[in-house]
């Protein structure tokens, strides 16, 4: 076996010593890295500011002067783990090493929202798009998506079960009273066409005759629907029965809970007055199947208020600057030239 002949070395081109290397016009932003630290509750983070150019209100921060281990920029209202789930997310930006749950989506578009990364917030109202309104209407109002918050409240306007405790609870006291009256304002129209229809003229409403007769003995008569709960509330230990009366009163009234009304009644006993008076409502033939009161013009001020936020976080991301032309350089050139 003939012995094997050992390889030639490879031949490289010689280095052109001397000649000068073309002026840099470009850094590239993923390979020529500059760090930047950041202080987050008690640790250190040194990462790639590349990552951050995208960030308005973060570039700018950093930009004012050198962001060391002595001097990091500190991250207030946030937790490591929060900041690690951004990291990780624009470290490969828009593929996630992981899925992340809606928690973490959650966390991305607050902040991407608070400091300006424009990209990264449509990204994760994307993610989140597809999750129920309880998770996006608080969301909603907090980092400015109007569209998720006018979709929310059109949905629970317009759907034949009620508001439950629990939905009220996530929308509050204001945006309840709200929705029940649009959804109850088709009803009361059903009601009056029926009545209009079907009773005759001077006869009295029997359960209004029965209350009646129960709060001229209380001596409540001059009193409206709600303060008539209200005070036999107070008295629920002396007499329990009171406060079912009550409850029919205001159940059977023909004007709506308003939301001063609401805000003495309180959410839980609005939420079941509203769903009582609905209950009574749909009783009656359906004349009118939609509400005159519409979304935008009830809402109009926590519209308004969420689309303010949403254009401010639509401004458009900050990029690097490219590095001048070195002036001896481009002399050089200029002489060879000539």
């Amino acid at each position: 076996m003939e012995d094997q002949k050992p390889a030639s070395p490879i031949a490289l081109e010689p280095f052109p010593w001397g000649v000068p290397a073309p002026a840099p016009t470009n850094q590239d932003l993923r390979h020529y890295l500059e760090f930047v630290t950041f202080l987050v509750e008690d640790s250190l983070y040194k990462v790639p500011r590349y990552q951050f150019t995208k960030s308005a209100e973060l570039y700018r921060i950093i930009s004012l002067g050198a962001v060391t281990e002595d001097t990091p920029v500190v991250l207030n209202d946030v937790t490591k783990d929060e900041f690690n789930t951004l990291l990780e997310l624009i470290s490969d930006p828009g593929v996630p090493q992981r899925p992340f749950c809606h928690q973490e989506w959650a966390v991305v578009l607050k902040l991407a929202s608070r400091w300006m990364f424009s990209e990264l917030r449509k990204l994760a109202i994307t993610n989140l798009s597809s999750h129920s309104w309880t998770v996006k209407v608080p969301l909603a109002r907090a980092y400015g998506v109007r569209e998720w918050l006018h979709s929310a409240y059109t949905d629970l306007a317009s759907r034949s079960t009620s508001p439950t405790m629990d939905e009220a609870t996530v929308l509050g006291l204001d945006a309840t009273a709200i929705l029940f009256a649009i959804r109850e304002e088709p009803l009361q129209r059903n009601r009056e066409e029926h009545m209009r229809r079907q009773a005759p003229k001077g006869n009295e409403n029997p359960y209004e005759k029965g209350v009646d007769e129960e709060f001229v003995e209380l001596d409540l008569e001059g009193e409206d629907a709600v303060q008539k709960v209200l005070i036999a509330k107070q008295q629920l230990a002396v007499a329990p029965e009171w406060l079912r009366t009550a409850y029919i009163r205001l159940v059977e009234r023909k004007k709506t809970i308003s939301l001063a009304e609401a805000t003495q009644l309180g959410l839980e006993t609005t939420v079941k007055v509203c769903r009582a008076r609905e209950k009574a409502l749909r009783t009656y033939p359906n004349h009118y199947g939609s509400s005159n009161l519409s979304i935008e013009k009830e809402f109009e001020v926590e519209l308004s208020s969420v689309a303010v936020s949403e254009a401010r976080y639509r401004r458009l991301p900050v990029v690097m600057p490219t590095l001048p032309r070195r002036e001896g350089a481009h002399n050089k050139k200029s002489k060879k030239k000539k």
